[in-house]
């Protein structure tokens, strides 16, 4: 790509080098910012024009946006591999540090991380930095529904940052730098708690205890009279540790960062965990050619047995160089009554990436997670999924790492939160489900008893998983022919599916 950069913290705009980009009309400019909206994904042309017009497209609206679309080529000076025509699709290649919203979200989880280990003053020049990129409102210009969902749920990671920030000069000692912005900030958000939690300590440590109670009177008051409800335990803690001095409330004492590194600094871990691929899979075309097409989140669901691990498995061994940085895999126990917790599941991957000290806090496991494969090339495979909550917090930052999400249920909560695609898997066809027992069973044995092998394809629905164990258990009793086999109460279609 040429050096191109692209801002959505703020109107949608594109730099070459230094200069704004001139990237033609108000409409291009919307195409754009749609493009954007979905970076490294596919967008399709109906979509674009929706986003465009509001439902109040021309006749030749196909014709402008393919006009629009070269107009950012040119005015970009894009090739085809940078914006790319799939047919009746678009996908705009933007590396992560070619995207303002990229580096934010790099930039953040640098910050907590380097927070979380103690290096105060590391975490606040990341986190600077990274709130120096917004220019305004995100996606300005763009007021649709998807622009403005994103729109919020970027307003809310910046609070976040700004929140954290303020935090930091407290516990740094910097109680006359945060105390102005925890005044502003929570008025913005008059219901945050733990904005008023840090304001009411930094005003207690700048020796205004009775400003600092008035803090909690009033949001007491707001509580109870907009919501009927009571301050949370943490603003409790903190008015009563004013009220009697607690010295916990005082600043700690200077304490030098851990010597101990996060992560061992000689040769990068290239993790390659994924199991192996079935013996047995055989076709999926359609379905492996939808994956080669698909954005940097899919998911795969359908019931169980149906084949889902197996194909996300034969679509990552068809592309071993496509992850460069290593391959991770979860099973998420969806099935079980609780399922894998998902920061365990963060810690297993942090240490996989050779991090040494693993953070207790969820958060802090995330934020660190984030921040070490940002602009990395790694497939994550996470199977069984029990449902989107359990999935968010694995979900890299950016658009370079590939994720596979595998599921009994459908995500819908994935597909409108992170624009993932879906693919719901059906059984088996004839032709595949002969094709397996053949490869598993010989084509001598299957032609031999033709009628009986179609009778336990039609026993096993086409599904894989029982059509495995049927050949597995032919294959453990060749005296045994198909016919009978297909005659035993094992063969009931409930029992060879389960």
């Amino acid at each position: 790509m040429p050096d191109v950069r692209f801002g959505v913290l703020g109107p949608v705009t594109a730099w070459r080098g230094a200069d704004v980009a001139e990237v033609g009309s108000g409409k291009a400019l919307r195409v754009l910012g749609t493009l954007l909206l979905s970076a490294n994904q596919r967008v399709e042309r109906d979509r674009i024009i929706e986003d465009v017009w509001c439902g109040a497209a021309p006749r030749s609206a196909v014709n402008l946006v393919q006009k629009y679309v070269g107009d950012l080529r040119r005015s970009l000076g894009l090739d085809g591999g940078s914006l790319r025509t799939l047919g009746t699709a678009y996908l705009l290649c933007v590396p992560p540090g070619r995207l303002d919203s990229a580096r934010f979200a790099a930039g953040l989880a640098r910050g907590r991380a380097a927070a979380a280990d103690g290096d105060l003053g590391t975490a606040r020049q990341c986190l600077t930095d990274a709130l120096g990129l917004w220019r305004g409102p995100a996606f300005g210009g763009l007021n649709t529904p998807a622009a403005a969902a994103e729109r919020e749920r970027l307003a809310e990671y910046r609070s976040g940052a700004l929140e954290d920030l303020a935090e930091l000069d407290v516990r740094r000692g910097e109680h006359a730098l945060a105390i102005p912005e925890l005044t502003r900030l929570a008025a913005e958000h008059p219901y945050r708690e733990r904005l008023r939690e840090l304001l009411m300590l930094a005003l207690y440590r700048a020796g205004r205890q009775a400003d600092a109670l008035a803090v909690f009177d009033g949001i007491r008051r707001r509580l109870a009279g907009d919501l009927g409800a009571d301050p949370g335990p943490g603003l409790r803690r903190v008015h009563a540790g004013i009220l009697r001095a607690d010295p916990a409330l005082d600043p700690p004492a200077a304490s030098p960062a851990p010597a101990r590194p996060i992560a061992d600094p000689g040769t990068p871990v290239v993790p390659r965990q994924l199991p192996a691929t079935p013996a047995s899979f055989v076709g999926r075309r359609r379905e492996l050619a939808w994956l080669d097409a698909g954005p940097s989140v899919c998911a795969i669901v359908g019931p169980a047995g149906i084949g889902k691990t197996s194909l996300a498995l034969r679509w990552a061994a068809r592309h071993p160089g496509r992850f460069p940085d290593g391959q991770l895999f979860a099973d998420l126990r969806g099935r079980a009554p609780a399922g894998t917790d998902p920061a365990e599941v963060v810690g297993g991957f942090l240490e996989a990436l050779g991090v040494l000290r693993v953070p207790a806090a969820p958060h802090r496991r995330t934020a660190l997670f984030r921040s070490l494969v940002a602009g990395k090339r790694l497939l994550l495979v996470l199977d069984d999924a029990a449902g989107t909550g359990q999935v968010l917090p694995l979900l890299p930052g950016g658009g370079t790492c590939t994720v596979l999400v595998t599921s009994r249920t459908r995500l819908p909560g994935l597909v409108a939160r992170q624009a993932a695609r879906h693919l719901a898997l059906d059984a088996l066809s004839g032709t595949e489900a002969r094709a397996l027992l053949t490869a598993r069973l010989g084509a001598a044995r299957v032609a031999a008893e033709a009628p009986a092998a179609d009778r336990l394809i039609d026993l096993c629905g086409g599904v894989p998983l029982a059509l495995s164990r049927v050949a597995a258990e032919a294959s453990t009793r060749p005296g045994t022919t198909l016919t009978a086999l297909a005659a035993e109460p094992l063969m009931h279609p409930a029992q060879a599916r389960s």
